[in-house]
């Protein structure tokens, strides 16, 4: 996300546009809504969607589709292993990126 802003910012990104889609809430496996507001605080004003959880497999594949890199927030010190969902991102042409 830093890099975003700062392509963002430098102008090397004016066209792209962040797209964060999952749950922020706590209970639906998010940071809750300070953590929320500060990755929102660090971000650019412009080109950036909260798009929250999808669990519709078609419409999860469609933003997998329109996305050219897909960048996956790693948990991995608390055990992750390395998931599905950079797997399915890459299947539909995304990516990956971190």
């Amino acid at each position: 996300m830093e890099a975003f802003a700062l392509g963002r910012l430098e102008g090397t990104l004016k066209n792209w546009e962040l797209r964060l889609v999952g749950p922020w809430d706590i209970p639906a496996g998010g940071g809750g809504e300070a953590w929320k507001a500060g990755l929102m605080d660090d971000l650019p004003q412009n080109g950036v969607s909260w798009i929250g959880p999808i669990y519709d497999s078609d419409t999860l594949n469609h933003e997998y589709q329109r996305a050219f890199v897909f960048a996956y927030p790693s948990l991995a010190e608390k055990g992750e292993t390395f998931g599905l969902a950079p797997l399915e991102a890459m299947a539909l042409g995304a990516l990956p990126g971190g």
